[in-house]
């Protein structure tokens, strides 16, 4: 075991671990105690269970039967119930909600409008994330704005309210907002945050909302405080971005702080912990390893101990839940269950699916992502489906609530309270079978061998007739895996990001299959899941592309598809790159790579057009742009400078749309383009500058030439991050292509980047750009083409962009 020293600060601190998500809270007993309500996040206990019901005494079957249902606006707040009450929050037109219901009717009760809403960040809806606190005959919210506020439970009614923002001077956590859900003990209401003075946390009485006590040194973004008992002492664990407290909740007391980051990252602020009461503690991270940690008291201190690890739950934000001696919870989208003692992986299912579980009395309750409600025994033996209904159509991102034996559940567009029924039975829908193409000559000859004794013969010869994999048939796509597979999968651009399906495989032989129809020039890559585990390309197909550095797919060109020749070696004279550093009063040493075509003469009296290409690592190394400058300069486009732009603030959405736009705007316009002006023989004039980005990148180049106008005069974007938001930003800005004139050109892919779970759709938002821009009297170029996302697709259309923006004269 590998042991560690924690610095104790107070000699009757214990050891506790853990960081929120930007959804999720930390847990922290074995089995909570049964309870009418649900009055905080994860219920009483913070670990989402409820035992000593009498729902499933007696009975073998059940069914779902929905009370009541109600529309509610977007968010992600989850649903609180306590004395008949049922509060939660929304957004709606614009502005953030808390709701309050009668929760035996649905019948609405009250509204309070908490301001303006957050719009939502990387795709996610807008609305508030935090879940409400009920207690003490009132609500508690936080709104993601950095509203806190006390209502009266009964009639909406303000007690108290500050601003965390403008009252306190917190510092609001970038991206999603204020997301922490308080904590309450006795009289105390608990609320993490940055605050001004550097304290990790403070405490209010919830009855006047004065403050009570700070505590802690750290930063704080996305995580709440956790209340347990540890060593038969009350402490509330607050966790930061780099370090974890325990805390005195009577007094603020620091107990005990164990640093555990050396510095913030989003994995810092993706923690979750399960303290069981005893001296174990289980961490859980976003993108890392779940950890058994053994706490234990000596002469200098406290020193923790890695008893065990396991990769079986991780990339997902989903908190597992504990039964007897086993945990539950996902691993990617498969549900999963380890061994409390061991960390060993019991078993891995495809069902119930991505969702959110809590656990009654040892069933599984879990609500997926596409707004199914399953129910399911929590066995080490495997997971099997005893009933599920569909009660939403559109996402849901909140784990349901349980309440006067009943389940509280939202969507992003409803909200219901479901029962829990005997022998009382529901009917899914029949879905479609995806992966098969019924009709097609492929799919009749895999029937015919399913009823053939001769199997492994049939799909021999069938194999060795084949050109290429997979199969093409007209705009008909059949992917084929053979080999040893208990499960075999495939994810693909067409399927949509973070989701994969499984393949059909021929009864008795190790034959997989998958089809799907797709365009005749269409281009996309994919790759095969093994056991549930294994990622691996298409060993019929040698064709794979670099999609990221390193990371390799394999490809699948239609016939109609061509490689642009622009992206070979160039046959004639090439131009160089100079890789630039230099001081900035501001901003200290500043680095970009700047592309100078074949014959450039600093000396000389031509002047270049120039474009500045902000996503500058990812479009030289994998964009191959300097081969296609060298192919198309002289012949296609205008030899023309290309300024490689390198992130000062790590780049993507913080530094080009997020809390860093601002500073990287000023980094670019106040210091790059003087300095490339002053130094090179460029062409001053606007309508010779362009600014070349994609998607974070490609909203930069647009926010940079609307909010200082006269900077740039052409555009290229690329599969650019588009919403509510962006537009929110633009839009003050935006005086119409007769004030700003604008040579704009705008191209992505049909299967860009679409995450069917999360609500993100490139594609859908550059067509509401695309008419965006035209409704301001732009003329766009570009379009739509049948390919993925990244530079392996992205690249295929430089050329394009680049002949569309500075043609030769």
């Amino acid at each position: 075991m590998r042991t560690t020293a924690i610095r104790l600060v107070g000699r009757n601190g214990i050891w506790g671990f853990g960081i929120l998500c930007l959804l999720v809270l930390g847990l922290w007993a074995n089995e909570s105690k049964t309870e009418s309500d649900w009055p905080w996040w994860r219920g009483h206990g913070n670990d989402a269970v409820v035992n000593g019901l009498d729902l499933f005494q007696g009975h073998e079957n059940f069914g779902f039967r929905i009370r009541w249902k109600k529309p509610l606006g977007s968010g992600y707040s989850g649903v609180s119930v306590a004395g008949g009450m049922a509060v939660t929050m929304f957004e709606s037109g614009g502005q953030d909600y808390m709701i309050a219901y009668d929760a035996a009717s649905g019948e609405e009760r009250w509204r309070y409008r908490i301001g303006d809403t957050h719009l939502g960040r990387f795709g996610s809806a807008d609305g508030p994330i935090s879940t409400p606190l009920i207690g003490n005959g009132m609500v508690f919210g936080l709104g993601p704005n950095g509203h806190l506020f006390a209502l009266d439970v009964y009639s909406g009614k303000v007690r108290w309210a500050h601003h965390l923002v403008e009252d306190m001077a917190v510092t609001p956590p970038q991206i999603y907002g204020f997301t922490t859900s308080p904590v309450r003990f006795e009289n105390t209401l608990i609320v993490p945050g940055s605050y001004a003075d550097g304290s990790a946390v403070c405490a209010f009485d919830m009855e006047s909302g004065k403050v009570l006590w700070k505590a802690g040194k750290d930063s704080v973004d996305f995580q709440s405080a956790v209340l347990t008992t540890l060593n038969g002492r009350t402490q509330v664990l607050v966790p930061g971005t780099t370090r974890l407290y325990g805390i005195d909740p009577q007094t603020g007391t620091v107990l005990w702080e164990y640093q555990h980051s050396q510095q913030p990252s989003f994995s810092s602020r993706n923690l979750n912990p399960i303290a069981l009461g005893d001296n174990r503690i289980y961490v859980k991270k976003l993108n890392g390893k779940f950890k058994a940690i053994e706490i234990t008291e000596n002469e200098s201190g406290f020193s923790v101990a890695e008893t065990w690890e396991t990769r079986d739950l991780q990339r997902s934000y989903v908190v597992p839940v504990l039964h007897q001696e086993n945990f539950y919870g996902l691993n990617g989208r498969f549900f999963s269950c380890f061994s409390r003692e061991t960390g060993e992986a019991l078993w891995k299912s495809r069902e119930p699916g991505d969702g959110f579980p809590i656990l009654l009395d040892g069933h599984l309750v879990t609500l997926t992502k596409n707004g199914i409600l399953h129910l399911g025994k929590a066995s080490p033996e495997g997971y099997a489906d005893l009933t599920s209904i569909k009660v939403f159509k559109d996402l849901a991102w909140t784990p349901p609530s349980f309440a006067g034996g009943v389940v509280f559940v939202r969507s992003h567009g409803e909200i219901a309270a479901v029962e829990i029924v005997p022998d009382f039975s529901n009917t899914l829908a029949e879905t479609q079978t995806v992966g098969r193409l019924p009709g097609s000559a492929f799919d009749d000859w895999v029937i015919s061998v399913e009823k053939a004794a001769g199997k492994k013969e049939m799909i021999d010869a069938f194999l060795a007739k084949q050109a290429r994999f997979p199969i093409i048939d007209g705009t008909s796509v059949h992917f084929i895996y053979r080999g040893e597979a208990d499960e075999m999968a495939m994810t693909s651009e067409q399927i949509g990001a973070r989701m994969d399906h499984p393949m059909h495989r021929i009864a008795g032989t190790d034959f997989f299959h998958y089809s799907a129809q797709l365009e005749r020039d269409a281009n996309i890559t994919y790759k095969y899941l093994r056991n549930t585990v294994e990622w691996i390309d298409d060993s019929l197909n040698s064709s794979t592309v670099e999609i990221w550095p390193g990371h390799f797919s394999s490809v699948l060109n239609m016939p109609e598809w061509q490689e642009p020749g622009y992206l070979r070696e160039a046959a004639g004279p090439a131009g160089r790159v100079e890789k630039v550093a230099f001081h900035s009063e501001k901003y200290d040493t500043l680095r970009m790579d700047i592309y100078l075509p074949p014959g450039y003469d600093p000396d000389g009296e031509r002047r270049y057009p120039v474009a500045y290409q902000i996503n500058g690592r990812g479009a030289q190394e994998l964009g191959l742009m300097n081969r296609t400058l060298d192919n198309l300069g002289g012949a296609t486009i205008e030899p023309t400078i290309v300024v490689y732009v390198h992130p000062r603030y790590g780049g993507w959405y913080i530094e080009y749309v997020g809390d860093y736009r601002d500073r990287f705007l000023d980094f670019l316009t106040g210091e790059i383009i003087p300095y490339v002006d002053a130094n090179y023989r460029t062409d001053a004039n606007p309508a010779s500058r362009a600014a070349l980005g994609t998607e974070d990148g490609a909203f930069m180049a647009l926010y940079a030439a609307h909010k200082v106008p006269g900077t740039f005069g052409k555009l290229g974007l690329q599969s650019a991050t588009w919403g509510e938001l962006e537009k929110t930003l633009v839009e003050p800005f935006l005086k119409g292509a007769a004030a700003m004139p604008l040579e704009i050109y705008l191209d992505w892919g049909t299967y860009d980047y679409i995450s069917p779970q999360e609500g993100s759709d490139v594609p859908e938002d550059n067509r509401r750009l695309a008419a965006f821009l035209r409704e301001a009297g732009y003329r766009i170029s570009g379009k739509e083409h049948h390919q993925g996302s990244g530079w392996n697709c992205w690249r295929n259309r430089t050329g394009l962009m680049l002949t569309a923006l500075f043609p030769k004269k």
